[in-house]
């Protein structure tokens, strides 16, 4: 039985921790016996580590990873090891490094699921909405369910979260904030005032060009002979 609790997610173990021990928990995607190899794929939210089982190093645990199936939720304990030039997968975050397991315990076995865990499956939709806690453990699930909690919570943020505060902030970074916040305010009012102002002028100049015209209107007299035309 592993006493320690898990130390990280299983997508974000990179060359860095070579050489390190850790401790991972999280599914069995899936598992592939070599003989005298059990490669283990194994699965949390945050991605996918290979988890190698070598009967010199894992001991009675090899025998535990011979029994295990997809969906089990496993713990595994072991040391990050860096993988050979020739077997680094570059479709995965972690695929420089992988993990050789020095003890692994079952934390829940599973039944066969009744479709893939797996991107892209082709599978009835009823299916799918019946076994729905085993279609939300696929990674499309999963990558749409946190882009809509983060459109979410980005739409629900204050909006005085996103400014400084000019409290805070020194002088020379608080006015690049606040002179364009202020006209952003101001420039509606100030455009509404100069077309009110245009249209002020306008008018009263046309009154006046009618007062000082003389031949306006109004001083033209009536025709009074018979025929004007």
């Amino acid at each position: 039985m592993i006493n320690a609790k898990r130390s990280h997610n299983c997508g974000v173990i990179g060359k860095e921790l070579a050489g390190q021990q850790v401790v991972l928990c999280g599914w069995v995607a899936k598992r592939r016996d070599h003989g005298g190899l059990i490669f283990v794929d194994l699965r949390d939210r945050s991605g996918i580590v290979q988890v190698v089982v070598d009967p010199e190093t894992a001991g009675e645990s090899f025998k535990v990873a011979e029994d295990i199936r997809g969906e089990y939720v496993v713990k595994v304990a072991g040391k990050v090891s860096m993988r050979d030039a020739a077997t680094v997968n570059a479709n995965i975050s972690t695929g420089e490094i992988e993990i050789m397991a020095e003890e692994i315990e079952v934390l829940n076995a599973a039944k066969t699921p009744p479709f893939y865990i797996a991107d892209g499956i082709d599978t009835d939709e009823n299916l799918r909405l019946k076994y729905r806690y085993l279609d939300l453990r696929r990674p499309e699930m999963q990558r749409n369910i946190i882009l809509r909690h983060k459109v979410t919570s980005h739409r629900l943020k204050p909006v005085s979260s996103y400014a400084p505060d000019p409290s805070c902030a020194p002088p020379v970074l608080s006015i690049p904030f606040f002179i364009p916040a202020v006209l952003s305010f101001l420039s509606p009012i100030i455009i509404s005032y100069f077309r009110n102002e245009v249209k002020e002028r306008s008018v009263e100049f046309k009154i006046r060009s009618l007062q000082t015209d003389p031949y306006r209107i109004s001083s033209i007299q009536p025709c009074t002979c018979d025929n004007p035309y």
